[in-house]
């Protein structure tokens, strides 16, 4: 299965965001259930799905499920080595190369393998499925429905950007590459050995851009660029060096002068290899500058802003279009505006309280116990609460390239071992630790992942998670956190929840107007200027460029939180006196990893079962 970037499905980041506090006006609309599928005249008629031919459909499609899991998995070593802890318990033992293949034709065909899986799935019939196999299919089903018109689209697939771009995330998954023993640690001098290759192939793609009039603006080449440099600190103080050290001191089935040789060849791989790479990518990135085809959003290119729509589908996961979505942002945000004017209204007190709070935790692990503490009685138990957790700090050389915080996923058959990255840089140990950790640990992604993956569903789903529910769960969590008893006023917890919701807000709104409006730098600055009194020129350009580096981005995080808003005010009104926080919760949970699109498909059947 194709992924826009190879990197991205490991880590689950927090954005960074604009600070604001505003006001304005708006009410939501309600969103439609879908059904779940166009099905031929057979379609109400009930199967026994024990009989023979039932079974046999349901080999067919689990025998399906299980090939495209493993042909994803196979996708590249790194890729592999933190899906699976023990790839051969899943029939696989090798994999393509270490980092794949990025290229064009390889983009190209695997658009031709989506339609032919298409075509596959469609000669499997869906009532013979049993129910588990049948929420599979649904998000197969969703999965290539959505990706399938991208094709011809290849080129404007954007593996670099400031932030989330390969350059910037592959010096942590690099340090955080498990090594247990003598083949991993010679693993990963393989993978350190081949980062040049990647980036010639990257490099060759995006060359290709330039030359299709689709090349990065010389804003977004300069952004990339600090970005890599920010990854060639002296080999003796590099991340790499001090990380690689701490794991191969762990192995015990090394002697002294073989952890003493690795140290040596890892140093030299970074000297002689790694360092140099990321200088003859910045070459070649300098070379790119005075030829790109655009200035502005992805709108501006011809099949733009098509473009935009897949990601905008593919990414949040979103069951509006698009003329939709654009209203129910400006609603969302508008309602919040207008609660936070009512609230400093009625009490100016609270605008100075935002800027000088403290919470009554400020440690990491009291936060994190706090929040699992005051979660209980509003969300499900895990099955298993066994699982550790390890705070780590982004290293100082890569805090200004690297997201304020992130989830490092676990591998689908070892959930023991997690790990959330806080950058000090952008985190207030005294303010923003608190939402911070809530969004990557309890009940955000850490909570979310674990709850999912100990349900033992097909590890394909894995593979299918959407974004748009990931990211929207996480920052659902963030600003539902505000109201657990955490030192807080209540009537601040409530303006901190709504300011945190328009930032997002504003941010998302943007990205959908840079590359689906065509906003420009000055449109960006006018209208910040106009309705923020945000006069900066450079937080304006700063915006800009991040809508431009990484469309769709603050979409996913703000469309997921609007869906999930939406589902929870809809049930509210229906179910009335009978709602049950605890119980929507569980929904959600249950429905994890799906688009909104397949969610809403189970949703009336939900309300029904509550009401009854």
């Amino acid at each position: 299965m194709p992924k826009r970037n190879f990197l991205l499905p490991l880590l689950l980041c927090l954005c960074l965001l604009l600070p604001l506090s505003a006001c304005s006006l708006g009410t939501a609309p309600q969103g439609d259930s879908l059904p779940l599928q166009e099905e031929t005249d057979s379609e109400y008629l009930s199967y026994d799905k024990s009989d023979e031919e039932s079974l046999q459909v349901q080999r067919e499609f689990d025998e399906l499920a299980n090939a495209i899991f493993c042909d994803a998995a196979q996708s590249s070593s790194l890729y592999l080595h933190f899906l699976l802890k023990d790839p051969e318990a899943y029939g696989i033992r090798s994999t393509a190369s270490p980092f794949g293949e990025y290229s064009l034709v390889k983009l190209q065909e695997e658009s031709d393998h989506l339609q032919m899986l298409f075509d596959t799935l469609n000669q499997i019939s869906y009532n013979r499925l049993t129910s588990d196999q049948q929420f599979l299919y649904a998000l197969l089903r969703d999965y290539l429905e959505v990706s399938l018109p991208a094709k011809g689209l290849e080129l404007y697939s954007q593996p670099l950007s400031e932030t989330i771009g390969v350059q910037a995330q592959l010096p942590i998954l690099l340090s955080e590459y498990r090594i247990a023993s003598k083949e991993e640690a010679e693993e990963y001098l393989s993978l350190l050995e081949a980062v040049p290759s990647l980036f010639q192939e990257i490099m060759a793609f995006e060359r290709q851009k330039t030359e299709a009039g689709l090349g990065l603006d010389d804003g977004s080449i300069d952004r990339i660029i600090a970005s890599c440099e920010a990854s060639m600190t002296a080999p003796a103080s590099h991340p790499l060096t001090e990380t690689f050290e701490e794991r191969i001191s762990q192995l015990s089935d090394l002697s002294a002068e073989e952890k003493e040789k690795y140290l040596e060849q890892n140093t030299k791989v970074i000297t002689e290899v790694f360092i140099p790479a990321y200088q003859s990518l910045i070459d070649e990135l300098t070379a790119l500058k005075g030829k790109g085809g655009n200035s502005g959003g992805l709108c501006a290119f011809p099949d733009g802003k098509e473009y935009y729509e897949y990601l905008v589908k593919s990414e949040t996961g979103t069951s509006y279009s698009m003329e939709e979505l654009y209203k129910q942002l400006q609603v969302r945000l508008d309602s919040d505006l207008r609660t936070i004017s009512k609230m400093v209204t009625a009490n100016p007190d609270l605008r100075e309280q935002m800027n000088s709070y403290l919470y009554s935790v400020s440690e990491p692990t009291d936060i994190l116990s706090n929040l699992q503490a005051e979660m209980t009685e509003d969300f499900p138990a895990l099955a298993d609460s066994s699982s550790t957790l390890t705070l780590k700090y982004v290293p100082k050389a890569l805090e200004s390239s690297l997201s304020p915080a992130f989830f490092l996923l676990p591998p689908i058959d070892d959930l023991q071992n997690n790990t959330i990255y806080i950058n000090r840089q952008s985190v207030n140990q005294t303010t923003s630790l608190y939402s911070t950790l809530a969004h990557e640990g309890m009940p955000g992604h850490l909570y979310q992942t674990l709850y999912y993956m100990q349900k033992n569903r097909s590890p394909l789903t894995r593979i299918l998670s959407c974004s748009g529910y990931i990211e929207g769960w996480a920052t659902y969590s963030e600003y539902y956190s505000y109201s657990f008893d955490n030192g807080l006023h209540s009537d601040l917890q409530q303006l901190l929840a709504h300011n945190s919701a328009a930032i997002l807000g504003l941010s998302a709104l943007l990205d959908y107007n840079v590359n689906y409006k065509n906003w420009d730098k000055n449109d960006v600055a006018d209208y910040l200027n106009n309705n923020y009194g945000i006069d900066d020129a450079a937080v304006a350009e700063d915006m800009f460029y991040s809508m431009v580096d990484c469309p769709a981005n603050y979409l996913t995080y703000y469309t997921g939180y609007l869906e999930i808003m939406d589902l929870k005010e809809t049930a509210e009104k229906e179910l009335g006196d009978n709602f049950d926080i605890k119980e929507f919760h569980t929904f959600l949970l249950d429905m994890a990893p799906a688009s909104f699109r397949v969610i809403r498909q189970y949703f009336n059947s939900w309300l029904l079962s509550q009401k009854a």
